[in-house]
């Protein structure tokens, strides 16, 4: 909070340290302390823990913050071999079904800040899915992946009796 509040704050010190943590509910907050960090040392590190990390919740963290890199790197204002490795590794995360459910959908979030060919059929089959939670996700991806062809889809969804899917539809149409 006094990080946000104050932009002469900086805490990123604390907050790499804060990644080795035994503890992965500081790690958790130790990936979102770290919002604005953009180097590569710090993508690299987010990269181990989506992968090798045993706790689902800092995987999922990592994984949601993994889609910022992706996003630069589609912009051009990153390094693109990086980008699209990082890239690799959600979607194998994504296509993953022994992982965790909250770890598949944060990289289906991630995931859909690319211009890949195989997002439309990623975001398909999670709305398909049987687990609510990856359904909300699919919006979500709907919105971030700017394709018009969900529009009538997130539409739909706009009257959810769901709050979460509600909350997602309104965003995922304003990206629309």
């Amino acid at each position: 909070e006094s990080s946000e509040a104050n932009i002469e704050l900086n805490y990123s010190a604390l907050g790499a340290f804060a990644l080795n943590d035994e503890d992965p509910s500081v790690r958790v907050a130790a990936v979102e302390l770290l919002w604005e960090e953009e180097s590569v040392e710090f993508l690299h590190r987010l990269q181990e823990l989506v992968l090798y990390d045993e706790s689902a919740d800092v995987r999922a963290a990592a994984a949601s913050a993994l889609g910022r890199f992706i996003l630069a790197g589609e912009l051009g204002n990153f390094d693109e071999a990086e980008a699209f490795k990082t890239q690799e590794i959600v979607a194998n995360i994504l296509n993953n079904p022994d992982e965790d459910v909250d770890v598949r959908r944060r990289a289906l979030e991630a995931f859909s800040n690319s211009s890949s060919e195989m997002l439309p059929d990623a975001i398909r089959e999670a709305y398909d899915h049987p687990d609510h939670r990856m359904q909300v996700s699919a919006v979500f991806a709907m919105g971030r992946s700017y394709d018009e062809k969900w529009n009538d889809t997130v539409l739909q969804h706009l009257d959810s009796e769901d709050e979460e899917m509600r909350y997602e539809a309104a965003r995922a149409a304003g990206e629309l």
